[in-house]
């Protein structure tokens, strides 16, 4: 039953859609809002105001407890796969890469010069 309503959100577009509006609050699974300061400032600062920390954490060590919530990405660019151009394609349409995923896509949702500093700052995570 959780897992249909979980569905019926992502289907609805409800739960990780980017917004305007203030950062979400975080998840008790540890997808906190990141610290907007160091290296990759504005990337971090994208990840939190368009919502990638309700769905996903960086660096956590409590593991995922809800239902479909994405993976921890501390590591997501050690993965040879996962180049700055294979993770933009992911994050506009995440179905082109992983036909099971259960991400909504976020193209034309983030601003280019916004998406390219979430890009810089995904692809320094190894």
């Amino acid at each position: 039953m959780n897992r249909m309503i979980y569905l019926v959100f992502v289907s609805l577009g409800l739960g990780c859609n980017p917004s305007d509006k203030a950062p979400p609050a975080p998840l008790d699974a540890g997808g906190a809002n990141l610290d907007e300061s160091g290296p990759h400032a504005a990337g971090k600062k994208v990840f939190n105001t368009s919502g990638c920390g309700r769905c996903h954490t960086v660096g956590s060590t409590t593991p995922p407890k809800k239902p479909g919530q994405g993976p921890d990405l501390a590591k997501l660019a050690s993965d040879p796969e996962h180049t700055s151009d294979w993770i933009a394609d992911f994050i506009r349409e995440p179905k082109s890469k992983k036909p099971a995923s259960m991400m909504p896509p976020f193209k034309d949702k983030i601003d280019d010069a916004d998406f390219k500093a979430l890009i810089e700052f995904l692809t320094s995570l190894k």
